[in-house]
């Protein structure tokens, strides 16, 4: 793994760290200012903080590329899709995945995301990856009823 590659890695980790983090301190503070009459978040200090995760960050994109499993080649062709705040995998489709609402940060050239994907049949995809210019790639997990979890790695650039 190159040097690079490794940074962006590791950088997309850290912010989707920061992303559920973020997003459970949000929860924990709506559920207080329910019960115990606190003050809410301020909007407006929330809106420019510019580390918050936005969703619809990737919309209107669309990446074709390839997907495998974890230390193999590539299992087949895959097209990623960002449309309305969700994330779509057409190589899933097959096993009945749903699009799921995505969340995303940017920081500079960079977006990272995560999403969670959703079959009646087969499980859930937990999905965690990185924009760069004009190529996305990233891992998933594939949790699937009473089965060990199956680690893929996915890639692809942006269709014109």
């Amino acid at each position: 793994m190159s040097t690079q590659r490794l940074i962006v890695t590791m950088y997309s980790a850290v912010l989707v760290f920061g992303l559920i983090l973020s997003a459970n301190t949000l929860s924990i503070g709506a559920e207080e200012a329910m019960t115990n009459d606190a003050t809410p978040p301020d909007v407006e200090t929330m809106a420019d903080d510019s580390a918050m995760p936005m969703t619809g960050a990737l919309d209107g994109k669309t990446f074709a590329g390839e997907m495998g499993e974890k230390g193999k080649e590539a299992a087949g062709k895959d097209t990623f899709i960002f449309k309305d705040g969700t994330f779509r995998s057409t190589a899933c489709d097959a096993y009945g995945f749903d699009a799921g609402a995505y969340q995303a940060a940017t920081d500079g050239d960079i977006t990272t995301f995560h999403a969670q994907t959703v079959s009646p049949t087969d499980g859930t995809n937990m999905w965690m990856g990185t924009v760069m210019g004009d190529t996305i790639e990233g891992t998933f997990t594939w949790t699937k009823p009473d089965q060990t979890s199956i680690e893929h790695w996915f890639k692809g650039q942006l269709q014109q």
